[in-house]
């Protein structure tokens, strides 16, 4: 085995988390294989695993793009971003979506949800809304009902008049 290889049993799947080390940003690259008890191979697939910083009101503004040994302050605030990018993001994350991309779309509609946009706020709720998942075939650890109805009511907040149907088909599926 080597030593960038982990080995699950599959009664362990459930169970198992990818934790990186405190204050990392960044991306890494998963690959999976399915392998019956010969070792062969029976299915295989990667994604690509984001870790991002967490911006709280009064705090620093950090690049994401520092090595990956943690975060340093930055000098200037974070830029803000125009309408034409957030619609950028917004397109280019129901794009991935639409591929299967799930986690790469969160990334780009967090990216315009932290601009304020009710659409991707919308959007953003809806890649963590059981309901949503269920239909789009997806669904256990990704899904978050509480993240799902946050970002449902940050979009009514700033101006969806449609969130409040995505809350109230959450509400009624518990």
């Amino acid at each position: 085995m080597a030593t960038n290889e982990w080995r699950v049993a599959t009664s362990e799947v459930a169970n198992t988390s990818v934790i990186p080390p405190d204050e990392f940003v960044g991306q890494a690259n998963l690959t999976a294989e399915l392998r019956d008890a010969d070792g062969t191979t029976l299915v295989k697939g990667a994604m690509r695993l984001a870790w991002v910083p967490v911006w709280r009101p009064g705090a620093a503004a950090v690049d994401i793009h520092a090595p990956p040994t943690g975060l340093r302050p930055v000098e200037s605030s974070v830029r803000a971003i125009t309408p034409a990018e957030i619609n950028g993001f917004i397109q280019r994350g129901a794009e991935l979506l639409e591929s299967g991309d799930l986690l790469a779309a969160r990334l780009l509609f967090q990216r315009a949800a932290d601009a304020r946009d009710p659409r991707a706020a919308l959007a953003l709720g809806k890649t963590y809304d059981p309901l949503f998942l269920k239909q789009f075939g997806a669904g256990g650890p990704i899904a978050d009902r509480e993240q799902a109805r946050h970002w449902y009511q940050k979009s009514k907040e700033w101006g969806d008049p449609t969130a409040q149907i995505q809350l109230d088909a959450l509400s009624a599926a518990r």
